[in-house]
């Protein structure tokens, strides 16, 4: 607010995005990454629930069959990592380590 007080305290003051991705040179079709964030701590309103700074961690491997077909496998929060993702009023926990395969054709 105008007097310098945090007046939304559920809300990350900072934030860190950061992905790295390499393909192979001997095998071009293949890319491996990852990818996440890191969050400063939050809490609600009433400050009864704290989430502590965390950080999130995704990787994948994609695999480019032809200029039109790829397949990319996920593995989302691979530290299995127990955090809060809003703390407004109420609090909800992010997901739990999961993964994904997605197929994307371009034509």
């Amino acid at each position: 607010d105008e007097f310098g007080v945090n007046t939304n305290e559920w809300v990350a003051t900072e934030v860190v995005n950061f992905s790295l991705d390499y393909t192979l040179p001997q095998l071009p079709e293949l890319t491996f990454g990852f990818a996440g964030k890191w969050q400063s701590a939050t809490k609600n309103k009433t400050a009864a629930v704290k989430q502590a700074s965390y950080v999130l961690v995704n990787t994948f491997a994609r695999w480019s069959v032809s200029e039109s077909l790829s397949i990319q496998a996920n593995i989302d929060n691979i530290t299995d990592e127990k955090y809060i993702t809003s703390l407004n009023s109420v609090g909800f926990y992010g997901a739990p380590i999961n993964g994904s395969i997605n197929v994307t054709y371009s034509f």
